[in-house]
C-alpha cells in the first residue's frame, strides 16, 4: 500500500493499492463496479474510533468475493491494514475538528475492474454522529411490506454481499410511498420473512429468539454477535421461517445492522409488534452490546 501524504485536515480514502485524499479517490468509467454491480462489499464501523469485528468482515469477505468469481487484488493484511490506516486517519481528523464523540461508518469493496484489468479494492468512510440513531433508540422504526420481493437464492447466492443495492433502493421508495419514514420489510416469493434493507430481523417470544432461514438470507455479523450475547444471557435461538403474522403477534421484533447495532421494530403496515413500542429484549440485548464495546450507544444509556 502506498500513500500520497493527504493533508491532515482532508479525510482519506483507499483505492487500487494507493491511500489517497478521499476526494481524488475514483473509479474509470468501465469499471465493472459502474457497467454492471460486479463488486462485493463490507459495511463496519467503529467504536471509540476502532474498528469492529474486522477479521470477521474480512472472513465474509472473502466467502463473497469466491462466491462471485471476483479476485482479491491485495493480501488480506493489506485489506486489513487499510482499513486500520484509513480509520486512524479519519478518526484523528474528527478529533481535531471537535467532533470526537462521533464514530465512523467504513465501507469496504472489491470490484471485478475493468476489463482485462485487475479487480480494484476501496475503503471508505462517512461519519456516524453520536445523536444519528437517538429517536429510533427511543421511538422504534416502522416496517412496511413492499411491492418488491427478496431475490431467490436460485437467482442469487444470499451468503454474497454484493456492491449491487438496487432492489432494496426500489423496495425502500415504495416502502416511503407507502407510510412515509417506514423502512421497507422484503419477503420471499412464498411470503416469508426475507430482511430488510439493511439488515436481519429478529422475532422475540418470552426467553426465545427466532430469525429466518439463513438459507435463504445473509446473516450480518451483528446478528451473528447478538446471537452470541443472547445465548450467554439465556436466551434461546432458533432458525425457522417467519410471517408477518409471526412479528406482529410476538412480544418485540428487532433489526440488526451495522452502524445502529439493533433497532426495536414497533409496527408492520401500521399493525403493532407487541405493545408497539421498544421491549425489555431489545434493552437487555442493547445492554450487552454496550458492556461488549466498552460505551453507551443510546444517548439516554
Amino acid at each position: 500500500m502506498t500513500a500520497a501524504a493527504p493533508p491532515p485536515d482532508r479525510p482519506v480514502a483507499y483505492l487500487g493499492g494507493r491511500l489517497l485524499p478521499a476526494a481524488d479517490a475514483a473509479l474509470p468509467l468501465d469499471d465493472a463496479l459502474a457497467t454492471g454491480g460486479a463488486a462485493v462489499t463490507e459495511r463496519l464501523r467503529t467504536f471509540d474510533g476502532v474498528p469492529f469485528a474486522v477479521d470477521r468482515h474480512l472472513d465474509r469477505l472473502e466467502r463473497s468475493a469466491a462466491g462471485a468469481f471476483i479476485d482479491l487484488p491485495a493480501p488480506r493484511e493489506e485489506l486489513a491494514e487499510a482499513v486500520a490506516a484509513v480509520v486512524r486517519h479519519n478518526v484523528a481528523l474528527l478529533t481535531r475538528t471537535g467532533a470526537a464523540g462521533d464514530e465512523l461508518s467504513v465501507g469496504l469493496f472489491v470490484s471485478a475492474g475493468s476489463p482485462g484489468g485487475p479487480s480494484r479494492a476501496g475503503v471508505t468512510t462517512t461519519v456516524l454522529e453520536a445523536e444519528r440513531f437517538a429517536a429510533e433508540y427511543r421511538e422504534g422504526v416502522r416496517l412496511v411490506v413492499p411491492a418488491t420481493r427478496q431475490i431467490p437464492a436460485v437467482c442469487l447466492d444470499p451468503h454474497i454481499k454484493t456492491r449491487s443495492r438496487l432492489h432494496w433502493r426500489i423496495a425502500a421508495r415504495q416502502a416511503a410511498t407507502l407510510e412515509p419514514g417506514a423502512k421497507p420489510l422484503l419477503l420471499h416469493i412464498d411470503g416469508t420473512v426475507a430482511e430488510t434493507d439493511t439488515g436481519n430481523v429478529l422475532s422475540v417470544r418470552g426467553r426465545t429468539i427466532c430469525v429466518p432461514p439463513l438459507s435463504g438470507t445473509l446473516e450480518g455479523v451483528t446478528q451473528a454477535v447478538t446471537r452470541e450475547l443472547a445465548t450467554d444471557l439465556g436466551f434461546q435461538w432458533e432458525e425457522r421461517p417467519l410471517t408477518v403474522a409471526d412479528l406482529c403477534t410476538a412480544d418485540e421484533a428487532l433489526v440488526a445492522s451495522t452502524t445502529p447495532i439493533l433497532w426495536p421494530a414497533v409496527s408492520i403496515d401500521g399493525r403493532p409488534v407487541g405493545a408497539g413500542a421498544p421491549g425489555p429484549a431489545f434493552a437487555e440485548l442493547m445492554d450487552a452490546w454496550e458492556r461488549l464495546v466498552g460505551r453507551p450507544l443510546r444517548p439516554e444509556a
